[in-house]
C-alpha cells in the first residue's frame, strides 16, 4: 500500500509532548485485553509508542504498528527492546496468523484507510482466545463536547471522518469478531494523554496552539475555523462566560460518557 502524507509528521516533537500514556486507561486496556504475561500483543496505531512502551515496563510483550516512519523513529529512541512495525492495519502480512493473543487500537480507528479491511486484517492475526480493545468516542458523544460551539465546521467534518460506534461494531462482526461490548468512559481531571476533549473542565487548554497540535481534530482545521473559535473562546474566558457555556454540554454527557472502550472477541 503506498505511503501518503501522514497527519503527524509535520509535529511529531509536538505530540510526543504531550501525549503520554494514561494510567487509567492503562489499566482499563490491560483489563478488557485480560493480559497476560506469556502472551503477545499488538499495539495498532501506537505512534510514538506511549501506550506499547507502558505495557512493556509492566511485564507484557507488546509490538507497535504504526504508518508513520517518524513516529516510529521516535519511539525507537525511547525504547529499542520492543519490535517497532511501519504499516498500516489493513496489510499486515509481516505477522503469522494468529500470532498475538490481543491487540488495543487507541484513538486511531478513525485513522484507518480502509475499516473493513483492517478488521478482517486484525481478526487473522489473533490467535483464538484473543480481545480486541478499542478506545475511541460515538457522535453522540462528541455531540455533548462543547468545543462544538467554538468549532462547529471542525467538529462537523470530524464526525464525517470518524466512523460511529454502530459502524464500527458492524464491521467487527464481520470480520468474525463476537460479544462486542460497551464500556463508556469519562474524562477525570488528572488524565495524563492530552487527545481531543482530554481538557473538557480546563478551557484555558485550548488556547494553547502547541497544545492543539497533538491533535488531529485541530490539524485538519483550516486557519480561519481555528482563529475564529479561539477568539470566541478567549473572550467567553475573559469575560467569564465559559462555564455557563460547558456546563450544559457536559450535562449532555453525564450519563454516556465522553469516550469508550469497545471490547470484542475472537474464539
Amino acid at each position: 500500500m503506498p505511503a501518503p502524507k501522514l497527519l503527524f509528521d509535520s509535529i511529531v516533537a509536538d505530540y510526543d509532548r504531550k501525549r503520554h500514556a494514561d494510567s487509567q486507561i492503562l489499566s482499563d486496556l490491560v483489563y478488557y485485553l485480560k493480559a497476560h504475561k506469556k502472551g503477545r500483543y499488538l499495539d495498532i496505531g501506537c505512534g510514538t509508542g506511549n501506550y506499547t512502551m507502558a505495557m512493556h515496563e509492566q511485564g507484557y510483550s507488546v509490538t507497535g504498528l504504526d504508518p508513520s516512519k517518524k513516529m516510529l523513529n521516535c519511539a525507537r529512541k525511547k525504547c529499542n527492546e520492543i519490535d517497532w512495525y511501519r504499516g498500516f492495519s489493513e496489510g499486515m502480512s509481516f505477522f503469522q496468523d494468529g500470532y498475538f493473543n490481543g491487540a488495543i487500537c487507541v484513538n486511531a480507528v478513525h485513522h484507518f484507510v480502509n475499516i473493513e479491511l483492517a478488521f478482517r486484517e486484525i481478526y487473522r492475526i489473533l490467535n483464538n482466545d484473543s480481545q480486541f480493545v478499542i478506545f475511541t468516542s460515538s457522535h453522540e458523544q462528541r455531540a455533548g463536547y462543547w468545543l462544538n460551539h467554538y468549532f462547529p465546521k471542525i467538529m462537523e467534518r470530524e464526525n464525517k471522518i470518524r466512523p460511529d460506534v454502530a459502524d464500527i461494531e458492524h464491521y467487527l462482526r464481520e470480520a468474525g469478531f463476537i460479544n462486542v461490548v460497551r464500556h463508556i468512559y469519562h474524562i477525570h481531571p488528572n488524565l495524563q494523554d492530552f487527545f481531543t476533549y482530554s481538557k473538557k473542565d480546563d478551557p484555558q487548554s485550548y488556547l494553547n496552539e502547541k497544545f492543539r497540535n497533538g491533535m488531529s481534530t485541530f490539524l485538519r482545521a483550516g486557519e480561519g475555523e481555528t482563529k475564529k473559535g479561539i477568539s470566541m473562546l478567549s473572550r467567553d474566558i475573559q469575560f467569564k462566560r465559559i462555564f455557563n457555556i460547558t456546563e450544559r454540554y457536559i450535562k449532555h454527557n453525564e450519563n454516556i460518557g465522553d469516550y469508550m472502550y469497545i471490547v470484542d472477541e475472537k474464539i
